[in-house]
C-alpha cells in the first residue's frame, strides 16, 4: 500500500533542487502483490529502477552495476593478455 507519507517522499526526491527525474506510477490488477509498480529515473544517470516500497538509491546502484562491469572487462582482457 502506497502511504500518503511514502508519495510525499517521492514527490520531494522527483523534485530535489538541481535534479532531472521522472517517477512513474503504475496501479493494475495482478502487479504483484501490492496492485501498483512504481518506477524511478534519473535523466542525468541515465537509468532507472522499479522500486515498490521504497525510494532507490540509484547512484549506487548505477556503481555497483559499473563495477561488475569492469571486473567482467578485467577478467576478459587479464585472460587475452595471459594467451598471447
Amino acid at each position: 500500500m502506497i502511504t500518503k507519507e511514502f508519495l510525499d517522499e517521492i514527490v520531494k526526491w522527483q523534485r530535489a533542487e538541481g535534479k532531472r527525474r521522472s517517477v512513474d506510477i503504475h496501479i493494475e490488477e495482478g502487479i504483484e502483490a501490492h496492485g501498483f509498480r512504481i518506477w524511478f529515473y534519473d535523466y542525468d544517470l541515465q537509468f532507472g529502477s522499479h522500486c515498490d516500497d521504497h525510494i532507490p538509491d540509484l547512484g549506487a546502484l548505477v556503481k555497483e552495476g559499473e563495477r561488475k562491469e569492469y571486473e567482467k572487462l578485467k577478467a576478459k582482457f587479464d585472460k587475452e593478455e595471459g594467451d598471447e
